[in-house]
């Protein structure tokens, strides 16, 4: 409890303070581990995430979770290789997807936007788009993308736990942290947590300050 923290020494203290981040940061590095592993880096394929009630993609038969290996026996490798292929067709063009089903024939749609908006736009298909990643597994492209997505939400969020937790602000561990071992040398003077709250906000204030200003800078 909050009494056995408070007289226990130093070290202790930073050990469970610690302990939290440390946990989630190691769990992070280990979905990140296991993507790496289990996963090719260089993606093979587009996957279909969302289509359009009615357009050529959903009229053909393709739903969600389905992956577009190749167009007109033209590979695509990603997302935007399927947009750049597209690029040059038209509205009523006859094209053949090389899917996790099959070949399958789709007549492309109206086009409408520029760039890949008009390539999504002819075949139907809605944000979000991803790139599809083989697994070493071999347990079929369905397994593939949802074991992928939750070995990428897990480091993602895992990760970024760890580092708010260890935010040297209240009420986040990372103050108790930082509070805990400059006392150590400063005493138990109240100021000394006011004053790292206060420079962590100004360092978060100059880097928001900062983002701002470039933001200006490129527009």
């Amino acid at each position: 409890d909050e009494e056995k923290f408070e007289n226990a020494s130093t070290t202790s203290k930073l050990r469970v303070l610690a302990a939290g981040s440390s946990i989630n940061l190691l769990t992070g590095l280990l979905a990140l581990l296991l993507l790496s592993t289990l996963f090719s880096r260089a993606s093979s394929g587009a996957v279909i995430i969302e289509t359009v009630e009615g357009g050529p993609l959903d009229a053909a038969g393709i739903q969600r979770w389905d992956v577009i290996y190749a167009v007109n026996s033209t590979p695509v490798r990603s997302v935007w290789e399927l947009a750049e292929y597209l690029d040059d067709a038209s509205p009523g063009d006859p094209v053949l997807l090389s899917t996790s089903r099959g070949d399958i024939l789709v007549i492309l749609g109206e086009a409408s936007g520029e760039g890949a908006e008009r390539a999504w736009s002819m075949l139907g298909a809605a944000p979000p788009f991803m790139n599809y990643y083989e697994s070493r597994l071999g347990l079929g492209s369905s397994f593939n993308i949802h074991l992928y997505l939750t070995l990428y939400w897990s480091f993602t969020v895992f990760l970024s736990i760890a580092v708010m937790n260890m935010l040297p602000l209240y009420p986040f561990d990372g103050e108790r942290f930082l509070y805990t071992l400059l006392r150590r040398f400063a005493g138990s003077e109240r100021w000394l947590q006011i004053a790292i709250n206060v420079f962590s906000l100004c360092l978060i204030a100059a880097n928001m300050i900062m983002s701002f200003m470039r933001n200006l800078i490129l527009i």
